[in-house]
């Protein structure tokens, strides 16, 4: 399965946004329509659920995710994703 982790183009240049937006949702509509059935989210700062991955998860996506993160709140931020996501299931 792809990685779909760059955020700049061929050239190295970043993308615009329109590109960025544009590229983000190809890349959902690919894994929404590709029936994955794993996704491997990795992350180093910050908030280590991608909101992408929410919206996706939101509309009714299901997968099984495996988070890496380095952040110092991972462990909560993961909690309250898990939290939601177990509401939306009901």
């Amino acid at each position: 399965m792809p990685a779909y982790l760059s955020v700049a183009g061929p050239s190295g240049a970043p993308f615009s946004d329109f590109e960025n937006r544009l590229r983000r949702m190809t890349m959902l509509d690919a894994l929404r329509r590709a029936a994955v059935r794993e996704i491997l989210v990795m992350s180093e700062r910050g908030e280590p659920v991608p909101s992408d991955l929410k919206d996706l998860w939101s509309s009714g996506f299901r997968c099984q995710i495996t988070f890496v993160s380095e952040a110092a709140d991972a462990h909560e931020s993961l909690h309250q994703f898990e939290v939601s996501a177990h509401q939306s299931w009901h």
